[in-house]
């Protein structure tokens, strides 16, 4: 079959060619009779717009482009999936088209790519997912009228969507003294990344929180109780374990603010010495992953409720394609506490 044109799609459906282009936007301008019979011209001929020339026309990519550190991250895979799930329900894959970016946590690839993605106007939305992009670029972005969604950080002249670090360790930490757990280690991300990568700052509002929950509730903090984590591995939390049972005195607790992964690690490691979980060592991740329910027993863990948080960073995304932007949104998500079998 030919490749048809949008002047024989009018022709054979006795419209104009604007009629044509407007039916295709979904333009209100046009009946919804007379959109029926140019659809059933394009279905006849499995006529699809020219993508190219529509941006041309209309100044539009109709693609929200995501950026992140790195596609297969704990805390990323599960957002994307949310999002994916997000689109796939609300069937906007026919719609709204999706362009991934990684900066493998390199800044300045982090710089060259928003920069390109603004000034190639290769998107019309933007979601920023664990970066915190340079002033000079979300200013560039709000003057030049594209959003920008930034998830785990936020900043002026920019959507954000974020997770309440503080409340997530309070919760894990008034429960653990309530089982009158009161000696805990506190295995968190490294403050210091190599001078060239991006710094995670919910690794930064977790350890300030351990550090304000001590102080609020008059127990003494132990600098040698808290465990910086670089990889966010499994074999670097059997690692951190290790060194935890050299210690001459065994914690009541592991809180792993560095994830369910690393949790999952020491947990194995605990077993491999013959230490019961939780009677002598309780055991709480981070993230609520799917591992979390995997290990044995299963693991005790705040949820950060990822599903919410890539639904409401895509709706504002979409929300904006649809409309001018009028003022910013600042959505914070309370994180729940999901006791199991470590804790």
């Amino acid at each position: 079959m030919k490749k048809i044109t949008i002047s024989e799609i009018a022709k054979e459906a006795r419209v104009s060619k604007s009629t044509v282009s407007l039916a295709l936007r979904g333009s209100d301008r046009v009946t919804n009779k007379t959109k029926e019979k140019i659809f059933r011209v394009v279905k006849k001929y499995n006529y699809y717009p020219n993508s190219i020339a529509q941006q041309l026309a209309s100044g539009k990519t109709g693609i929200i482009a995501i950026v992140t550190t790195r596609f297969a991250g704990t805390f990323v895979t599960p957002l994307l999936s949310s999002i994916e799930n997000y689109i796939y329900q609300e069937k906007k894959f026919a719609d709204i088209k999706i362009q991934m970016y990684s900066t493998f946590n390199i800044k300045k690839s982090k710089q060259d790519i928003l920069n390109k993605i603004l000034f190639s106007h290769l998107a019309d939305a933007v979601i920023v997912v664990t970066i915190r992009p340079e002033k000079t670029i979300v200013d560039s972005y709000e003057k030049n009228g594209v959003p920008l969604i930034l998830i785990e950080n936020e900043l002026k002249n920019a959507h954000s969507v974020t997770i309440d670090n503080e409340i997530g360790v309070k919760k894990v930490m008034d429960y653990l003294l309530s089982k009158n757990k009161k000696d805990v280690i506190f295995v968190v991300g490294s403050q210091e990344p190599p001078k060239d990568e991006d710094f995670n700052i919910s690794a930064r509002e977790r350890l300030i929180a351990f550090k304000n929950w001590h102080n609020e509730n008059k127990i003494k903090l132990k600098e040698e109780n808290i465990y910086y984590s670089q990889a966010y591995s499994f074999l670097e939390g059997k690692e951190i374990a290790e060194r935890i049972l050299k210690r001459k005195k065994l914690p009541d607790a592991i809180f792993c603010a560095a994830g369910d992964i690393m949790a999952a690690g020491i947990i194995q490691k605990l077993a491999e010495n013959k230490i019961k979980i939780p009677n002598e060592i309780a055991i709480v991740g981070y993230d609520n992953q799917l591992i979390s329910q995997t290990t044995t027993p299963a693991l005790t863990t705040v949820d950060q409720k990822l599903d919410e948080v890539g639904k409401i960073s895509f709706m504002i995304a979409t929300e904006a394609l649809k409309s001018k932007q009028n003022g910013f949104k600042n959505i914070k998500i309370m994180p729940d506490l999901i006791i199991r079998g470590t804790a």
